[in-house]
């Protein structure tokens, strides 16, 4: 506090780069306090950042190290009805009306929103495409999804969905039986 930010000295045990800009907060579009960032140059482990600040006099004072837990965010997975495979009862299925991409096994407070999907209904001659531009079902997904009947393959392909910091990304498709 009170030390203008060019007589501070941020730096690494070589686990991440520095840069001087602000942070955005993904989720809330906040700035974080402070003008440092650190990119961690490995996917998941402990980062040290190591900071020393010169006073007006020209005195420095190095700061013990502090360490920062990082870990690599997994794909999301995409689910119906809590499933992402197997097997789904027609009930179960015609009550849920939405595609949720899940972090599994993640402890971080972050989310991915499904952005779009396309769910291919049997057909006479075929699969037949029937498309989302959110991650809730259609109308007529929904009307479709009511006319299915036990041992047909439910099955939801080109799954996107929007991450905290709104880059879009393609999901692996669910295949559910009714």
């Amino acid at each position: 506090p009170g030390i203008r930010p060019d007589r501070i000295k941020v730096k690494t045990n070589g686990t991440g780069t520095v840069s001087r800009k602000r942070v955005q907060n993904a989720r809330t579009k906040e700035y974080f306090p402070g003008e440092w960032a650190i990119t961690p140059t490995f996917e998941s482990g402990i980062v040290e950042v190591i900071v020393t600040a010169e006073d007006e006099n020209g005195k420095p004072t190095s700061y013990p190290p502090k360490k920062f837990r990082v870990k690599n965010v997994p794909t999301p997975v995409a689910e119906f009805g809590l499933k992402s495979s197997g097997k789904i009862s027609k009930g179960t299925a015609i009550a849920n009306d939405e595609v949720y991409a899940v972090l599994k096994d993640f402890e971080f407070d972050l989310t991915y929103k499904v952005a779009g999907f396309t769910i291919m209904f049997p057909g006479s001659f075929g699969n037949v495409p029937v498309i989302s531009n959110s991650s809730k079902l259609t109308p007529e997904q929904k009307a479709q999804l009511a006319k299915m009947t036990k041992g047909q393959r439910l099955i939801f392909d080109e799954i996107t969905a929007r991450g905290p910091t709104g880059k879009i990304i393609g999901l692996s498709p669910i295949i559910l039986q009714i």
